[in-house]
């Protein structure tokens, strides 16, 4: 196998893939990252570009495909950055802090019903064995 330049380039992109998904898989939110969007879509910019020596339409066609969902997620990541400058993730805090006492307030609610249930006296006592007599059914 000859090592061209075109060669280098897409073995460059090829161990740029593999890296990507190495730490995808040791750290799973890593797919959420910009780094992760980013190094997808320069690992295949730099496939297709080793296929202008050698095309191959299937790989150019994947080569394509996962630049156009990179390019998605770089987007994404950006739009995600700048909502979050503007106070986006301050309103959705807001939003949970109310849910969260309006789940208290029901929990409050629900621990007062507890406490009002009234506790069941035995009618007979505890024989000598410290256990209860086993429970009788009254025939009417």
């Amino acid at each position: 196998m000859e090592f061209t330049l075109y060669s280098i380039i897409g073995l460059v992109g090829a161990f740029g893939y593999l890296f990507s998904y190495a730490l995808l898989q040791f750290k799973r939110d890593y797919a959420k990252t910009l780094s992760y969007s980013m190094l997808n879509l320069f690992s295949a910019l730099l496939v297709a570009v080793s296929l202008i020596k050698d095309f191959n339409a299937g790989s150019m066609f994947i080569q394509i495909s996962w630049i156009a969902i990179s390019v998605y997620g770089v987007f994404r990541c950006i739009k995600h950055l700048f909502s979050v400058k503007k106070g986006g993730s301050l309103q959705k805090v807001q939003e949970l802090e109310k849910e969260i006492e309006i789940l208290q307030a029901l929990l409050h609610a629900e621990k007062g019903k507890v406490n009002k249930v009234d506790v069941v006296q035995p009618s007979k006592p505890v024989n000598d064995t410290g256990l209860m007599p086993p429970f009788e059914v009254e025939k009417v």
